[in-house]
C-alpha cells in the first residue's frame, strides 16, 4: 500500500471518554494526512433476548446506539477539520476491530493504552493484547496505545 493511502482505525468503546482518540489523530493528521476510521463495535444481544427482537430493530438499535457513542469524538475531529469515516459493527470487540483493520487494509490501530497497564492487563488481557495475539507478527498492521 502507498504511503499516501493510510489510514488507521479508532474503536471507541461506549460511555469511556475519547479525548486521547482526538488528540493523538488531530497530531497524526497534522502530521501527515491520513484515512480517519471511528468504529464502535456493540456486543450482541444474547440469543435468548434477542429472539423477541426482529433483526431490523436489533440493527437499528445497534447502529443508533453506536453512533451515539462516536458523536462526540466525531465532533471533535469535525472540528478540527479531520474527515473520518463512522462505522458501528456489531461482534467480539478483538476480532471484529482486526477483521475491520484487514478489510480497510489499515496502517494502524489506534487503542487507549488500558488504565493501570502492566500486570492488570496481562492477568486481565486488555483488548490491545487480544488484538496483537489475533493480528500475529505477519501482519503489517501496527497497534499504538496511547493515554
Amino acid at each position: 500500500m502507498s504511503e499516501h493511502l493510510r489510514s488507521v482505525v479508532v474503536p471507541i468503546e461506549e460511555g469511556a471518554s475519547a479525548d486521547w482518540a482526538v488528540d493523538h489523530v488531530a497530531q497524526l493528521y497534522r502530521e501527515r494526512p491520513m484515512k480517519v476510521y471511528l468504529l464502535c463495535v456493540r456486543q450482541p444481544f444474547p440469543q435468548y433476548v434477542a429472539r423477541f427482537i426482529s433483526k431490523g430493530e436489533l440493527k437499528a438499535f445497534h447502529e443508533e446506539s453506536g453512533m451515539q457513542a462516536l458523536r462526540p469524538v466525531a465532533e471533535r475531529l469535525d472540528a478540527c477539520g479531520i474527515p473520518h469515516w463512522d462505522i458501528v459493527r456489531v461482534g467480539q470487540k478483538a476480532q471484529s476491530i482486526v477483521e475491520f483493520a484487514r478489510e480497510h487494509h489499515c496502517s494502524q490501530i489506534i487503542l487507549p493504552r488500558p488504565p493501570g497497564g502492566g500486570l492488570s492487563s496481562l492477568v486481565l488481557g486488555s483488548i490491545g493484547g487480544q488484538i496483537r495475539k489475533l493480528i500475529g507478527s505477519g501482519e503489517s498492521c501496527a497497534i499504538s496505545e496511547v493515554y
